[in-house]
Order: C-alpha cells, then sequence, then structure tokens
C-alpha cells in the first residue's frame, strides 16, 4: 500500500507490482502509447508526433511486449488499485532464438509499419545496438507510466525490481538502457547508471547508459 498527501489530506493508494501477462498485451500496449507519444524516438520513426489512435502505433508497443512473453521475459506493471498504470519491459542476458511464431509476427508488424518508417526504426535500433556491453547483462527495453500516473515512484518500482533481478543473476554484469532526453540521463544517473556512449540518430540524440552490479 502506497500514502499519498493529496491536498492536505492522505489518500491511500493501492500499488503493487505484478506480472503482465499475454492476455493483458492490449491494456499494456495502450498505456505505453500514452506513456510515450511525445518521446523523441518515436517522432524519429513515425515521422512525428504519433497518434495515439493510430493502429500501427499501438500495435509497435503490442509487439515489444509480446516478445517478453512469448520469450519468458520479464514484463513488469504495477497496478493502482487494480488499473494498470506503469509497465517495463526487460531483456535477460541469456538472449534467445525466437520462435517461428514471433518472427512471423515481427514481419507483419514491420510490413505495416511500411518501408520507410522500418528503415528508420533498424537505423535507430542498429545505433543503439552498437552501443551496448559484450559481456552478458540485463536489458531495460521501455520503462513507461502512464501520464496521470506520473510523480509517484511507479517508475522507481520497476527500477527497483530490474536491479534486483539483475543483481540476483550470476549470469549478469548489470543492467542497460537507451534514452533521448537529457533529462533523463541525470534521472537514471540518480539511480547508479553511467553514459558508456552517445551518439545522433538522425535528429535524435541516444545516450546508452549502464549500472554495473
Amino acid at each position: 500500500m502506497v500514502l499519498r498527501k493529496d491536498h492536505n489530506s492522505m489518500e491511500r493508494v493501492m500499488a503493487q507490482l505484478v506480472d503482465i501477462s499475454h492476455e493483458s498485451l492490449l491494456e499494456t500496449a495502450g498505456l505505453l502509447c500514452r506513456a510515450f507519444q511525445n518521446y523523441p524516438m518515436l517522432a524519429y520513426v513515425f515521422g512525428g508526433t504519433p497518434v495515439l489512435d493510430d493502429p500501427v502505433y499501438l500495435e509497435f508497443f503490442h509487439f515489444s511486449s509480446q516478445i517478453r512473453t512469448d520469450l519468458g521475459w520479464p514484463l513488469i506493471g504495477v497496478e493502482e488499485d487494480g488499473v494498470l498504470v506503469a509497465a517495463m519491459g526487460l531483456s535477460l542476458a541469456d538472449e534467445q532464438e525466437w520462435p517461428e511464431s514471433l518472427q512471423f509476427a515481427q514481419q507483419g508488424f514491420m510490413d505495416r509499419l511500411g518501408p520507410e518508417r522500418s528503415d528508420r526504426l533498424e537505423v535507430y535500433g542498429g545505433a543503439a545496438e552498437s552501443h551496448r556491453r559484450k559481456e552478458p547483462h540485463y536489458y531495460v527495453g521501455f520503462i513507461g507510466v502512464n501520464p496521470s500516473a506520473q510523480g509517484k515512484g511507479y517508475a522507481r518500482l520497476l527500477l527497483d525490481e530490474a536491479h534486483h533481478m539483475s543483481d540476483a543473476d550470476a549470469s549478469s554484469t548489470g543492467i542497460g538502457l537507451d534514452t533521448n532526453t537529457p533529462k533523463n540521463v541525470e534521472i537514471y544517473e540518480h539511480f547508479g547508471y553511467k553514459v558508456i556512449a552517445s551518439s545522433e540518430v538522425g535528429p535524435v540524440p541516444l545516450w546508452s547508459m549502464f549500472r554495473a552490479k
């Protein structure tokens, strides 16, 4: 339970970490669409600020979340009074080969994304991948909080869980992530991350960060 002060009164809010199931992928994708609508990387990929009711924008996060459920990688959320308000997807140190079903889903998504946006996504992904450490580590693919629930410490809850998982895994050397804003760089530095590489992808700055065990 989380106690939140609101206008000189104490409001009792039930907030808890949950494992997100395959059945909740659509809800998760909708949440992430709202959380990342103004994110520079997505504006670059989609050629402008994504529209919330764009089905391909929704599918971007649905597929990103499906990767975690299909591979058994962590897809963790925060529920506030039973409603999903934050989500995080991790990649594990022991990366797996994708099954044919997931490869098929990826091809379908890329087809619907279209050649121009697909090319930009691959350019960005290649740049981010080139920055990553070669030693086995965890990677935060995404972490997003519904705008209406921001400022309540839910991103910290998720990051703390990611750090705990990586620290407890003998095969992991730490945990990495990428970000596109100086503000986020400062936030992640507060959690123990350090910039290990930076570059620009088109108009988008890219900082790759790492938190060692």
